[in-house]
C-alpha cells in the first residue's frame, strides 16, 4: 500500500504584511519629499516669470506711440520695467495694472486702447519682461507702493483718480496696494480670498498653514478697505472658483460690484467682450 502525503500549506500572510508595510514606507516617504520641494520651491509654483523678446520691444516701439517705456529702481536697486500707456491729450486719470502669474505687462497694451479716458501703468514684475531679481510676495507688494508713488507724483497724474487693477495673482498686490495707499478704485479679475485657502482646498493632505510663505492674505485687508471694488468672477474657473472671490466681497468694507463672466474660466475671462465691458462701466464712475 502505497502512501502519499498531504502538501504543506504555506502561510503567506506574513509576505503581504511585508509588502504593505514597504508600500506604506514608500507613500510617507513620497509624501515628505513632495512637502520639502513645495515648501523650498514655492516660488517657482506659484509664479511663472515671462520674458519678452527684443523684436517684441521693436514691435511695441514701432506700433505703439502711446506706450512710454518705464524703468524704476526699487529700494534695493533691482530694476523693474514697463510702460506708461497714455490714453487721450487730457486723460489724467490712471488705471495701475498687475497682472496674474504667467502674464507679461505688454500683453495689456493692446486692451489699454479701449479706455482713451484712462492712462494704463503697466510694469512688470521682478523677473518678468525685462526686469531684474525675482518674485516673492513681500517683494512685489513693496514694489507696488513705490510704483505707485512712481506715478502718482507725475504732473499728468497728480490730483486725477487712480485706480489699482489686478487680475489672479495680481489681485493679491493690488489687494494690497489698495489697503496702503489712497487709491480711488479697485478692479479685481478672478481673484482669491487668499492664496493659503486656495492652496488649502487642493492640497488637504498638506499643513499649508505651515507651509506657504506666500500667502497674498486679501480677506485679512478688505475689511479695511472703503473703496468700491468691481469684482470679475469666471463662471468655470477651477483654478480659483468664484467661491473665494465671494468670500472677499462679503468682507469688504467698501461698495462692491459683482460681476460673473458666464461660459468662461480663469484663463478664458479676458475673451469676453462683457468682461471688458464690465470694466469700462466702472471706470466711467470717475
Amino acid at each position: 500500500m502505497n502512501s502519499s502525503s498531504s502538501p504543506t500549506a504555506v502561510n503567506k500572510k506574513p509576505a503581504r504584511k511585508k509588502n504593505w508595510l514597504r508600500w506604506l514606507i514608500a507613500a510617507v516617504l513620497v509624501y515628505i519629499l513632495a512637502g520639502i520641494l513645495m515648501f523650498f520651491f514655492q516660488e517657482r509654483l506659484i509664479f511663472h516669470p515671462q520674458p519678452i523678446s527684443k523684436a517684441a520691444i521693436r514691435h511695441i516701439e514701432r506700433n505703439h506711440p502711446e506706450a512710454q517705456a518705464i524703468s524704476i529702481v526699487m529700494k534695493d536697486c533691482t530694476e523693474v520695467k514697463g510702460w506708461l500707456v497714455r490714453g487721450s491729450a487730457n486723460a489724467g486719470s490712471l488705471c495701475i495694472y498687475f497682472g496674474g502669474n504667467g502674464d507679461e505687462a505688454s500683453n495689456m497694451i493692446d486692451q489699454a486702447g479701449r479706455y482713451p479716458d484712462w492712462s494704463f501703468a503697466l510694469v512688470n514684475y521682478r523677473g518678468y519682461g525685462e526686469s531684474d531679481g525675482s518674485p516673492n510676495e513681500k517683494k512685489l507688494c513693496s514694489d507696488a507702493l513705490q510704483i505707485y508713488d512712481y506715478f502718482s507724483t507725475r504732473q499728468e497724474v497728480e490730483s486725477a483718480p487712480i485706480v489699482v487693477m489686478g487680475r489672479s495673482i495680481g489681485s493679491g498686490v493690488a489687494v494690497y496696494l489698495a489697503e496702503n495707499r489712497a487709491v480711488d478704485g479697485v478692479i479685481l479679475t478672478t481673484p482669491f480670498d487668499s492664496v493659503l485657502n486656495v492652496a488649502q482646498e487642493k492640497l488637504p493632505i498638506y499643513p499649508i498653514r505651515f507651509m506657504l510663505r506666500n500667502r497674498f492674505d486679501s480677506l485679512a485687508r478688505a475689511g479695511s478697505i472703503e473703496q468700491p471694488v468691481l469684482i470679475i468672477t469666471a463662471a468655470k474657473d477651477k483654478l480659483i472658483p468664484p467661491g473665494h472671490a465671494r468670500k472677499l466681497a462679503d468682507r469688504w468694507s467698501g461698495k462692491v460690484f459683482m460681476q460673473e463672466i458666464p461660459g468662461k474660466d480663469h484663463d478664458s475671462v479676458v475673451t469676453s467682450d462683457q468682461y471688458w465691458q464690465s470694466i469700462s462701466d466702472y471706470l466711467d464712475r470717475f
